[in-house]
């Protein structure tokens, strides 16, 4: 009879925990859309500008629960919309720092991936079957082929 009523216990327990966690979800969900400006990028803070850094490293983050299983944004309406828009911000920026490395005529026979760049690629890859705008593809397959080279031989 005992053990009924500890196995019942934790039973509730759980439950309460994981109401708990679904409340505590929805709250940081709703706390990171009032952070993401209309570009698709997020600020730090509310009033200041977006930020590629903590845009990749939000956008790696739920990359990160939805692995897990923890989330699932394919699922969320909302959640969905808010990635689509921070991805393609930064579809956006490794774009330009593609355009910027050509426009300065840079080796590209040498390295020139930065560590940005790379956590983008390492964002992006939990996001595969999300497309690449069609105006932006190029210069990403690019900057990923011709860094990929360079760093293989280092």
């Amino acid at each position: 009879m005992q053990k009924v009523k500890s196995n019942e216990k934790k039973r509730v327990a759980l439950l309460f925990d994981m109401n708990r966690m679904a409340k505590e979800l929805a709250s940081a969900r709703k706390k990171l859309m009032q952070l993401q400006s209309s570009n698709g990028g997020f600020m730090w803070f509310k009033g200041m500008r977006d930020d590629r850094y903590i845009t990749q490293h939000i956008v790696a983050g739920i990359g990160h629960l939805q692995h897990l299983n923890i989330t699932n944004a394919k699922e969320d309406k909302e959640m969905k919309s808010m990635l689509k828009n921070a991805i393609n911000y930064l579809d956006n920026s490794i774009r330009e720092d593609y355009e910027r490395l050509i426009r300065n005529k840079q080796d590209l026979s040498k390295r020139q991936i930065n560590n940005f760049q790379i956590h983008y690629f390492y964002a992006r890859s939990f996001f595969t079957d999300v497309k690449v705008s069609s105006q932006k593809p190029k210069s990403i397959r690019l900057l990923l082929r011709t860094n990929a080279k360079v760093l293989v031989r280092q």
